[in-house]
């Protein structure tokens, strides 16, 4: 339990009341219950909600003409300090210390110290885990990869041989890193080349012949990976995710592709192979 003075200073605002009190949850205006509450108000709209006088502490815009709580936190920028808020009243993933008796490691991996890994997970050979990192549950780690420290990695995820993760990376449930790419080509001219040259489709495909895929991905510090996001080796180098960027759930990232950094990529985005 935090004290409105701590959270005050955390965050850089000011206190306008009582600096002693006791707050339990930071919450939104319309579901205050008790006097341990801490209203969050992001908007002129939301800052209505404390007219009904039921809210005892409330961090609030300066923009907000307000002044109807007994207890306020003024800041400059609301929903920058709703991150810093969500750090100081984290609730974490659950994932026991130590190694679940489940998981497996081979021999020849390397595992830092004040690792968790939890059920079921599997580390392949040659493969380093860093120092406190999280590996929750069901992960399939494969052979020669290498992730940095304070990595966390969530249920179901896979990531293939050979790819580098960085530090402070956060991976979210049932993404694939480093599968295959996509790439095939046709013996003789196709039907694409076809279309490409003439406009039309005067050739067709007779066979397509797997283009494997030979290297790999890397993931630099401070990345976020979203669900079901799917992260394709590179055909010969690498697929990069630059420091910082942040990927929502369900892209598509195509074989040889680099993105740069600190670049946030909405849901079911897809970047062909090569993009940059």
């Amino acid at each position: 339990m935090k004290t409105l003075g701590e959270i005050a200073s955390y965050v850089g605002g000011q206190l306008l009341g009582d600096a002693s009190v006791p707050i339990k949850r930071v919450i939104h205006p319309a579901l205050v219950q008790d006097e341990t509450d801490l209203a969050l108000v992001l908007s002129q709209s939301a800052a209505a909600l404390l007219a009904s006088g039921k809210i005892s502490n409330a961090v609030l815009p300066e923009e907000a003409e307000v002044r109807l709580t007994p207890n306020q936190i003024v800041v400059k920028r609301p929903r920058l300090v709703l991150a810093r808020l969500l750090e100081l009243f984290e609730r974490p993933v659950y994932v026991a210390p130590g190694v679940h008796s489940s998981a497996v490691s081979d021999s020849s991996a390397t595992i830092g110290q004040n690792v968790s890994i939890g059920p079921f997970c599997w580390v392949g050979p040659n493969s380093k885990i860093g120092n406190r990192c999280q590996l929750v549950a069901h992960v399939s780690i494969g052979a020669d990869v290498t992730i940095g420290e304070q990595t966390l990695v969530h249920a179901g995820v896979t990531i293939g041989d050979r790819c580098q993760i960085g530090n402070r990376v956060i991976i979210q449930a049932n993404a694939a890193i480093g599968g295959d790419g996509f790439a095939y080509v046709t013996p003789e001219p196709g039907s694409i080349e076809s279309a490409r040259a003439t406009g039309e489709v005067r050739s067709f495909n007779t066979e397509l012949v797997r283009i494997n895929s030979i290297g790999n991905v890397v993931i630099e510090d401070e990345v976020e990976i979203g669900s079901g996001t799917c992260i394709d080796r590179g055909s010969l180098g690498e697929t990069r995710i630059g420091r910082g960027s942040k990927l929502d759930n369900l892209i598509q990232v195509g074989h040889n592709v680099t993105i740069g950094t600190n670049c946030p990529i909405v849901a079911q985005v897809g970047l062909g192979g090569s993009s940059k």
